[in-house]
């Protein structure tokens, strides 16, 4: 039996919705006693809404029939799920899986393929072979959120609003996807809590408790709560944290420094953070450019000066060890990241906080994040026979995960570190009520990087946005046009 896997993060994420609402305490005590609040938090959960939520699905028995995942072999763990092994992460899903199973009498198995960065060509090109040949061999395809939108414009996936039984206004769907990537009521591509990739690469601001109190900064996750977190206050914050540790006058990867972060991705989030949309949806609900704006001159000068101009900053040019190794090592009081990064930090004896993205400055409404585009989206192809099975079937996997693993992670990772303290696990819910998503940032890769124009700036070292959008400007329209083709025929 081939069962799906869940990372040890959507339930992370998971544990934020409900912890908050324990953890009204102020208090960064972690104590004994805050163990047994959190027990306490743990066993009010058992019983809460999330594990009794009741799906709209009918009963069936699809008589041991294979339902099978077309992903990643990098992410397969999302999917995949041989037996139990005392691992609790596989043994979850494992479980999660069987459930599901049993529910319908259906085999869940996967057929995995290399996808990530580097060689996402493949993944299609080998995909594409198998649809071309007309074979119903899938009937879910797991692709690369930033990549799998190319395909979109083939014709080759159904519409989602056809498929019977997905229920969107369940909360184990994302709503905000929803909203942006369906136009003209028909929506191609899908994620929500079966993708654990989606809560594992959310992005948050990890911070140095120790440095934070050596430098007299006030109470972090009191300013969240205020509305005051700003990126500003956070550029002075990390002024101050500056520290030319071997004495040689020189600001290397040797000294300590307020901020550190690659000029990636880490860069892409500012966008969603500062709340610039890439497009903006017009009276008919069809997606414009209108990041070619004075805000987006504002922000691009703002993050040029303390990314590029700064001796507070520390750079680099990938997303990779180099970063959160530095900051295990105590030499940043600030680190935006994928919450997944909490894992590898486990290994580092400090003590640090985790807080949502700052906002672009106090009049923004609320804190908002993206989620690394190398989540999972899902697509159904146009080769399924039978698209109600389809339909109750991922439905059931994403509720299950709602349900159950989310429950046991609950009940088993609660005191796990990527939130050492009530007062994270707080702040790890704003970051997860902060996801938001744009249709021009989804599609980026496949119009040719409109949302990655910012990014272009900081790297290149000039941080003239409005004569670069223009000089692209037509450009991004043509294949705007081009992939909103399929949305709007009849």
């Amino acid at each position: 039996m081939k069962t799906k896997k869940f990372s040890a993060f959507i339930i992370l994420l998971a544990i934020v919705f409900i912890l908050p609402l324990i953890a009204a305490c102020d208090n960064d005590d972690t104590s004994s006693a805050s163990s047994t609040s959190e027990e306490s938090v743990v066993s009010e959960t058992s019983d809460s809404s999330r594990k009794s939520a009741k799906d709209n699905l009918p009963d069936r028995d699809f008589e041991d029939k294979d339902f099978v995942i077309f992903c990643r072999s990098e992410h397969e763990y999302e999917f995949a799920a041989e037996e139990l092994n005392n691992e609790f992460i596989n043994d979850t899903i494992y479980n999660r899986n069987s459930k599901v199973e049993e529910r319908y009498n259906v085999n869940i198995k996967t057929f995995a393929v290399d996808g990530d960065w580097g060689v996402h060509t493949q993944f299609f090109t080998t995909l594409k072979s198998y649809l071309q040949s007309g074979a119903d061999d899938f009937q879910l395809i797991a692709g690369y959120a930033a990549v799998i939108p190319t395909m979109v414009s083939g014709g080759i996936f159904y519409n989602w609003k056809d498929i019977d039984y997905i229920d969107f206004d369940q909360p184990w769907w994302s709503e905000d996807l929803n909203d942006e990537l369906t136009i003209n009521d028909k929506l191609y591509l899908l994620t929500g809590d079966i993708s654990l990739t989606l809560w594992e690469n959310m992005c948050a601001m990890f911070y140095n408790k120790d440095l934070a109190t050596e430098y007299n900064l006030p109470d972090l996750y009191q300013m969240v709560r205020d509305g005051d977190w700003t990126f500003d206050e956070m550029a002075i914050f990390a002024k101050q944290a500056c520290k030319d540790l071997n004495g040689d006058s020189q600001w290397t990867k040797d000294d300590q420094f307020g901020y550190i972060s690659a000029k990636t991705t880490q860069v892409d989030v500012y966008l969603n953070a500062f709340d610039l949309p890439v497009t903006t949806k017009n009276s008919e609900n069809i997606p414009e450019f209108t990041i070619n704006q004075s805000k987006t001159y504002s922000i691009v000068q703002k993050l040029y000066d303390f990314l590029c101009e700064s001796d507070d900053t520390y750079t680099t040019f990938s997303l990779d060890n180099e970063q959160y190794e530095m900051f295990g090592a105590e030499q940043s009081l600030f680190m935006p990241g994928p919450l997944k990064w909490g894992d590898y930090l486990n290994g580092y004896e400090f003590d640090y906080g985790i807080l949502p993205m700052p906002k672009y400055d106090t009049n923004q409404e609320g804190y908002y994040t993206t989620s690394i585009d190398n989540y999972s989206m899902l697509a159904v192809p146009n080769t399924v026979v039978d698209t109600e099975f389809v339909g109750i079937i991922t439905e059931a996997l994403c509720a299950e995960s709602y349900r159950s693993v989310v429950e046991e992670y609950y009940n088993t990772m609660l005191q796990n570190r990527y939130a050492r303290d009530e007062q994270s696990a707080e702040m790890i819910d704003i970051v997860r009520e902060g996801l938001r998503f744009n249709f021009g940032y989804v599609y980026s890769y496949t119009l040719d990087w409109p949302a990655h124009q910012v990014n272009i700036c900081i790297n290149s070292g000039t941080p003239e946005f409005a004569s670069l959008w223009q000089s692209k400007e037509s450009m991004f329209e043509k294949n705007l046009e081009t992939q909103l083709s399929i949305y709007l025929e009849d």
